[in-house]
């Protein structure tokens, strides 16, 4: 393949660089900017007898067009190709290149990075016989479609990133045989809907992020037998309803993301079987009322749950009643007036409560009296004018205080304020 005519006049002092990547790599490394200092000026072209010997090919932003030709090196002991951020056009992998099989001369090939390219579409033999590859990028393209087999021969694949593509339809067979993949990334692309068994069989996933995309509904059963996942990442789409059993599956999930969606509410026992769920983000949606108790029933282990700006108004009395574990609650940015006296009843081992940015106007001394263990209380901008003498008694472990831009702040100082709820002085106050 050709080197650019821009890289004609460059010197390249690499010495560092080449043993620095031998020593971190542990494995025989080639770059095209060592190859031209090793030689001692640049030349026009790679002869592929003086990279033969490599076992780790970095070719990355070189500007290379074409990688026509590099089949040829049949070299069986390389297990790393580096290409990324090249301009690798499509008529750089051609029919002529595909019908040799592409990448196949690389039986051992471990890692594989075409990331950055200008790459419109996958093919079939493009990665034909790659079956001891583990890591392939293909993230930052123009793909807009793949070829329901273009992943049939990665037996071995863990690792697949598609982040940043245009593709806006997939095939139910698209990651057919892929069992040992663990972490599939598709943001960032222009999916509207996905068919029912897309990730069938994937049963050693662990981490699946479809955020940034156009998704709008799910099918019920598309994460059945997911049992080892335990990142989801759903946010930023156009989601406004999730079918009641959509989750049941996922019973490793320790994370779960559906941030900016357009979610309006949330079905019963959505979340029953979550036992290992630790941290649920639901912020920016349009949910408006919280009054199932059965809403967030078996997330015994959460820890963490984002209720922001979302058109919250009323909260059922027992709402978080399942929710023991948590340690943090955010429900600033919504329309909430009034607060249940037993709202926060179970949450004793709170840590963090955010409520500011609502339309509170009294607070009752008993809705945060079980809340010992809360350290950062947030009830800034609202509209509360007063506080009972002994609000602050039982919270014992409370470091920062934030209560400005209420009416209450305009009527007293810092100082007085201080003393008149009994505060001390290593409390941090945000007051004006």
């Amino acid at each position: 393949f050709q080197i650019p005519s821009e890289h004609q006049n460059y010197i390249f002092m690499f010495v560092f660089f080449h043993f620095a990547n031998i020593y971190f790599e542990g494995i025989n490394y080639f770059s095209l900017k060592e190859y031209l200092a090793l030689n001692g000026q640049p030349a026009p072209v790679i002869e592929y007898t003086d990279i033969k010997k490599y076992t780790s090919i970095y070719l990355s932003d070189e500007k290379l067009t074409s990688l026509n030709g590099i089949e040829d090196l049949k070299n069986k002991k390389i297990n790393r190709l580096y290409f990324h951020e090249n301009i690798l056009l499509d008529k750089s992998l051609d029919p002529e290149f595909n019908a040799k099989n592409s990448f196949s001369s690389f039986p051992k090939l471990e890692i594989l990075k075409l990331s950055e390219n200008d790459l419109t579409s996958i093919s079939t033999n493009l990665l034909q016989n790659l079956k001891n590859l583990k890591e392939l990028d293909l993230g930052k393209n123009a793909i807009k479609s793949l070829q329901s087999d273009a992943f049939h021969d990665l037996i071995n694949l863990e690792f697949l990133n598609l982040n940043e593509n245009q593709l806006q339809d997939l095939s139910e067979n698209t990651f057919n045989g892929l069992t040992k993949l663990e972490s599939l990334y598709l943001s960032n692309n222009n999916l509207q809907n996905l068919p029912t068994n897309i990730f069938y069989g994937l049963t050693n996933l662990k981490t699946l992020i479809l955020t940034g995309n156009n998704i709008q509904t799910l099918p019920n059963t598309i994460f059945q037998r997911l049992i080892n996942l335990s990142k989801l990442y759903l946010n930023n789409n156009n989601i406004q309803n999730l079918p009641s059993t959509i989750f049941h599956d996922l019973t490793n999930l320790e994370l779960l993301n559906l941030n900016e969606n357009r979610l309006q509410n949330l079905p019963e026992n959505i979340f029953q079987g979550l036992d290992n769920l630790k941290y649920l983000n639901l912020g920016n949606n349009n949910i408006q009322n919280l009054t199932n108790h059965n809403t967030f029933q078996g997330l015994v282990n959460l820890l963490g749950l984002n209720l922001t700006q979302n058109n919250l108004k009323k909260l059922s009395e027992n709402i978080f009643f399942p929710l023991n574990s948590l340690q943090v609650l955010i429900l600033s940015k919504n329309n909430i007036e009034n607060l249940p006296l037993n709202v926060f009843y179970n949450l004793t081992n709170l840590k963090a409560l955010d409520l500011s940015k609502n339309h509170l106007k009294h607070l009752d001394k008993r809705i945060f009296e079980r809340l010992t263990q809360l350290e950062k209380l947030d009830i800034s901008s609202n509209n509360i004018e007063n506080l009972p003498l002994d609000f602050f008694q039982n919270l014992f472990n409370l470091k920062n205080i934030l209560i400005y831009n209420n009416p209450l702040t305009e009527k007293i100082t810092e100082e007085e304020f201080r003393i008149k709820y009994n505060l001390p002085p290593d409390v941090n106050l945000s007051f004006k």
